[in-house]
């Protein structure tokens, strides 16, 4: 049986740095339909991802991360995620405010998940698989490097 640590790095190698195969069968067994953008996220313009951004995904963060910790989240906005000021600077992520994230398998990625177990089995199991529906975004290919991962979006740690 594993210990909850050993899950956790589990958990955040799988996010970062392997399949995202689990996440994609964690939105599938919710049986909740999360809609994806109209088309690809590139082709959008940008009036169009602001309101995909206000109807579907403000939405659907703020219920899920008030459901993780209703004190912390209990006023949920735009900023959250893409930080103070985030309209002046067209809400350009990484949010420098996010934990910085290390690269997979470091010791400093092992650290990260000692030191916050349940936030990485939140952002891992729930809000990435979340967002990867809700931005159209493919699954993470560790063969090249490309597709949604946490670590796309967190700053990266030194």
């Amino acid at each position: 049986m594993r210990s909850a640590p050993s899950l956790a790095l589990a958990l955040v190698l799988a996010s970062c740095g392997a399949s995202s195969a689990a996440p994609a069968a964690q939105t599938q067994t919710e049986a909740v339909v999360i809609p994806g953008p109209p088309r690809p996220w590139a082709e959008l313009t940008r009036d169009e991802r602001t309101a995909h951004m206000t109807r579907e995904v403000l939405p659907r963060m703020t219920e899920l991360f008030a459901a993780y910790d209703a004190t912390r989240y209990d006023a949920f906005t735009c900023a959250t995620c893409h930080g103070e000021g985030a309209r002046e600077h067209d809400y350009a992520m990484p949010n420098p405010a996010l934990l910085p994230l290390h690269p997979t398998g470091s010791e400093g990625q092992h650290q990260t998940v000692r030191d916050h177990p349940e936030g990485v089995r939140f952002m891992y199991s729930r809000v990435m698989p979340a967002m990867q529906a809700l931005l159209g975004a493919p699954e993470y290919d560790a063969s090249t490097g490309e597709g949604f991962s946490c670590y796309a979006w967190h700053p990266h740690a030194e």
